[in-house]
C-alpha cells in the first residue's frame, strides 16, 4: 500500500524521524510530516507530472547515489559524475533537485519509499561497488547510498538491462509490483535492522542478484 493515507503516512514517518535523528547523521535537521508528506506526493507523482519537487522538469525516473567521497565531506562533484556514469545534466536536476533544503535519513527514506511505491526506475549516479556501497564501521554497515540500494532490494526491485547513458538499472521486477507498492517506513527499517554484518549485506544484495563490483 502506497501512502495515500495522509494519516498513516504521519504515524509512520513520525517512528523514522525520531530514529532519523537519533542517529546524529551530519546536515541533519528535522523536517515537519506535512513538509516530509508533500515531498512524499510529489515525487510519487514524478512518473507522470515529469516534474519534482522545485517545479523543474525532470525524467520520470530516480536517481541515486554517493555524494560525499569521505567524511571529512569532501563532496563530489557533478562533473565527476557524469564522467563516470554519462548522466547528463537532465537527469542530475533530478537527482539533486529532488532533495528538499533540509534533510535527514527520513527524508532520504520518504524519497526512496516514494519512488518504489510507484514502480520508477531508478538509477546509480555513483559506482555501484563496495566503496560506495558497504561501510563496515556502521550498523546496518552500509552507506547511505548502500542504504538505498538495500531500500530497492527490500522492495524486490532487479537489475534491469544497463542503460547506454545512464548505467545500470535497476526496477520492480514483473508480477512482484505489489512488494514494491507496498514497502513502508517500517518494513524498511525492520529489513534495515536485519542486517548486522557485511555478510548480512552482501547475502541481501546476492539474494536479490544485485551486482556489486
Amino acid at each position: 500500500m502506497a501512502y495515500t493515507d495522509k494519516t498513516k503516512f504521519i504515524s509512520d514517518y513520525n517512528e523514522a524521524h525520531k530514529a532519523a535523528m537519533e542517529m546524529k547523521v551530519p546536515d541533519s535537521v528535522p523536517v515537519s510530516p506535512e513538509t516530509a508528506f508533500e515531498f512524499y506526493c510529489a515525487s510519487f507523482a514524478l512518473k507522470t507530472t515529469q516534474v519534482n519537487a522545485n517545479g523543474e522538469a525532470v525524467p520520470p525516473l530516480q536517481i541515486f547515489g554517493r555524494l560525499f567521497l569521505d567524511d571529512a565531506a569532501n563532496r563530489i562533484s557533478v562533473r565527476e559524475l557524469r564522467e563516470t556514469t554519462g548522466i547528463t545534466l537532465y537527469e542530475w536536476q533530478n537527482f539533486n533537485s529532488l532533495k528538499l533544503n533540509d534533510w535527514n535519513m527520513a527524508i532520504n527514506d520518504t524519497w526512496l519509499l516514494s519512488g518504489v511505491n510507484s514502480l520508477q526506475p531508478f538509477y546509480a549516479a555513483s559506482l555501484v561497488n563496495k566503496e560506495n556501497i558497504i561501510d563496515a564501521r556502521f550498523t546496518p554497515p552500509l552507506t547511505i547510498m548502500g542504504r538505498e540500494f538495500a531500500g530497492l532490494a527490500l522492495a524486490g526491485y532487479q537489475e534491469a538491462s544497463t542503460h547506454p547513458i545512464l548505467g545500470k538499472a535497476y526496477a520492480h521486477a514483473p508480477g512482484n509490483e505489489k512488494k514494491a507498492h507496498d514497502l513502508g517506513f517500517r518494513d524498511y527499517a525492520k529489513g534495515l535492522s536485519q542486517l548486522k554484518t557485511v555478510a548480512d549485506v552482501e547475502k541481501l544484495f546476492s539474494d536479490a542478484k544485485f551486482t556489486i563490483d
